[in-house]
Formats: C-alpha cells, structure tokens, sequence
C-alpha cells in the first residue's frame, strides 16, 4: 500500500464512520485508513496520502442552515497562543451585540469551555458559536479544575439553545486527522475554511452593507 501504486478507494474513505472502527475514540483522535502506513510510504505517496485525507474536508454533507447573527462585534477565541492573543486583544466593552465564536477542533479546551459558559450567561449581548469537528456526544466530559460543568456540559446546553437560535454549533466529521490527533493539520484548515464562509456570508449580508456602506 505505501508503494508507487497507492490509492484511495471509498471503502477507505468512509471505513472510519462505522461504529466499531476505533469506537472508544473521538473523531478528531481517530487514526485515518487513508494515512495507516505514512510511516513506511514513499514522499511521493505521503503527499498522495495526504491529498486523499484533506479531500474528506470536501465530502458533501446535509446540514442545518444557520441565520447570520446581525449588528456586532465577531470575536475569534481558540486554545492555542495565537487564540488566547486574539481574545485578550479583543475589545468588547460597551458593544451592544458580540457574536463569540470559540474553536476548540476536538470539542475539548478547558479555555474554550469557559468562555462559552461565560457568555451564555450573558444572552443579551453575547451569542456564542462553537467550531469543533466531533459530533457532540463525543465532546470531552472529564471535570475541569475549578469548574462546575465540563466541557460537555456546555456544549449540551449550547444544543438545547441552538434550538432558538440563540447560540450555534459548527461541527462537521470531517473524519480522523493524516497523523492520529493532530487536529492542526486537517481540523486547522477546515476551521480556516469555514471561518472564511462565514464572514465572507456577514460581510455580504445585505443589513451589514447598507450600514457600512459594504466596507
């Protein structure tokens, strides 16, 4: 399999959906068949490896359609250094609306948790979206230090709100990472790519371009 010839059939593409591939994992820390033998594969059949994992990010997928969230501030947060930066930078005093998106691939970051349940207390002016690519029975439920709910926890009453569109939950399967658990390589990208969906639909959003003169 690691050889000249190496493809990728949809048996493989799909072999990590069932329910007895790997079911004690989460998504995000699943191995991926596509990647199984990257350790022994040639360079030139690692990048096709890697072309093929990548392609599952493109996997035509029914969803919900979600409302743009109207007139405010769009704050970005994640777990990692460049996240945490952004949140602290960020100004949100005397903002009437703040649409907080938090990005946690693996639906697990204490950091993230606890924004979320933060603003969840706070409706009126935050509406908080979570970015994650693991179903949400999957997001990780062990105590955090300090806290009374877990990382679940919020993501659950997250659900019950997403219901009146009051908060929203983008977490599509994008399937298991080339490399198990290194959610910065394909969870990176199809966080990137979303985000870009996303504000590229509000900076259109035909209320947001009156206002702003689509600036």
């Amino acid at each position: 399999m690691w050889g000249s010839e190496w493809t990728c059939g949809l048996s493989s593409m799909h072999e990590w959906e069932s329910p007895y591939y790997e079911p004690s994992l989460p998504v995000s820390e699943k191995s991926n068949p596509l990647t199984r033998d990257i350790d022994r594969a040639s360079s030139g059949c690692i990048v096709r490896m890697l072309q093929a994992c990548d392609s599952q990010m493109f996997l035509e997928e029914a969803g919900a359609t979600y409302q743009d969230p109207r007139d405010g501030l769009v704050v970005l947060s994640g777990c990692g250094t460049s996240g945490r930066l952004a949140f602290l930078i960020t100004a949100c005093e005397g903002k009437k609306r703040v649409l907080f998106i938090g990005i946690s691939c693996g639906l697990s970051a204490p950091f993230v948790a606890g924004q979320l349940d933060l603003w969840l207390q706070n409706p009126q002016v935050y509406t908080p979206v979570l970015v994650g690519f693991n179903p949400t029975h999957q997001a990780r439920d062990e105590p955090i230090p300090g806290c009374s709910f877990t990382f679940r926890s919020v993501v659950q009453r997250m659900e019950e709100l997403a219901k009146s569109q009051k908060a929203f939950l983008i977490n599509p399967a994008v399937g298991p990472e080339a490399i198990s658990g290194s959610s910065r390589m394909k969870g990176g990208s199809a966080t990137k790519i979303l985000l870009e969906v996303v504000l590229s639909a509000a900076h259109t959003h035909p209320s947001l371009s009156r206002k702003h003169g689509g600036c």
